[in-house]
């Protein structure tokens, strides 16, 4: 069946254009960046639900390889370099924090 009616291949979408110069003399009469931020602020369910869920694409085609591989040593080395720095930082010895094993605060020798 062939088409009929609508525009012409090629031929721009004047209703769109049309639309989107009028919202955007809109959007500056009501405050511009500034007024829609105040707007937000006070309506975050039409913005976030409303205008947000609206403005993103409805699919999004990702493809490719993700490979990652975790090395716990250099974690943990990371970790504790990370722990003295805070420790030597704060000019307390180690000795004052808890120690924690299997998620519990254990005491060390006092």
């Amino acid at each position: 069946m062939e088409k009929s009616g609508g525009r012409k291949p090629g031929v721009k979408n004047k209703l769109g254009a049309f639309t989107k110069e009028e919202a955007a003399k809109v959007f500056d009469a009501l405050g511009g960046t500034i007024g829609f931020t105040q707007w937000a602020r006070q309506n975050p369910t039409e913005f976030y639900v409303g205008f947000m869920a609206r403005s993103m694409p409805r699919e999004l085609d990702v493809s490719g390889n993700i490979t990652h591989e975790f090395d716990f040593d250099r974690a943990i080395q990371t970790f504790e370099s990370a722990l003295d720095a805070i420790i030597r930082a704060r000019g307390t010895e180690e000795e004052e924090y808890p120690q924690l094993i299997e998620g519990r605060s254990v005491r060390g020798p006092s």
